[in-house]
């Protein structure tokens, strides 16, 4: 059993720099998805004030358009219009799904889950997507003038949400999130293995 998982474990090691790699080259277009499944959700969530995302290799920009008015040391005369850029970073948010596919790869799977096994990979893009969505924000509302933000006309019930979401999407879902897929998908095939091995090694001791 143990000869068997390490050669598994093993497996696992030599995809990762693989799966990484992957990552990385992937960067762009998976930036470029990203920013535009994100532009009509910000778009209408920030009504108007985020008017549109553009993808730039692995980052994404959000631009911010500002009417005539007071913001901080900015002035917009009357009748002008300002355009602020912030800039988002997918692949912070996503740094577990190498580790997802390298498990996928090296470990045993199990049969009958081809469908599954895509739909976990759509739920990892759409945590990016949200952890995307959740640091513009967290700019919006923290790192420009208050009176840009005041704009949304949020309660302080919904900042605190999108604090925590930040949080969340930054630190916590993107280590959790691609390691509980898997095991929710396929952890059944390595306790098999082990199970398995472990009744094997009871037999030679046996005889």
């Amino acid at each position: 059993m143990a000869d068997s998982l390490g050669v598994a474990l093993r497996r696992v090691l030599a995809w990762l720099p693989l799966t990484f790699l992957a990552w990385y080259l992937l960067a762009g277009p998976i930036a470029s998805l990203v920013a535009t499944f994100l532009q009509p959700v910000l778009r209408a969530l920030s009504d108007g004030l985020i008017f549109r995302l553009e993808s730039e290799g692995a980052l994404i920009h959000a631009m911010i358009r500002l009417g005539g008015g007071q913001y901080g040391s900015l002035t917009v005369p009357p009748g002008r219009l300002a355009e602020l850029i912030l800039e988002g970073r997918p692949m912070i948010h996503g740094y577990g799904i190498p580790l997802f596919f390298a498990l996928l790869l090296g470990l045993p799977r199990v049969p009958g889950k081809r469908l599954a096994t895509l739909a976990a990979v759509s739920g990892l893009l759409a945590l990016v997507a949200f952890g995307v969505a959740m640091g513009i924000g967290k700019s919006l509302l923290f790192d420009l003038d208050p009176a840009v933000s005041a704009r949304l006309g949020l309660h302080q019930m919904q900042i605190d949400l999108i604090a925590l979401g930040y949080q969340f999407g930054a630190l916590i879902l993107p280590a959790v999130v691609p390691l509980a897929l898997w095991a929710g998908l396929h952890g059944q095939a390595l306790l098999a293995m082990t199970r398995t091995g472990a009744a094997v090694d009871g037999i030679v001791r046996v005889s």
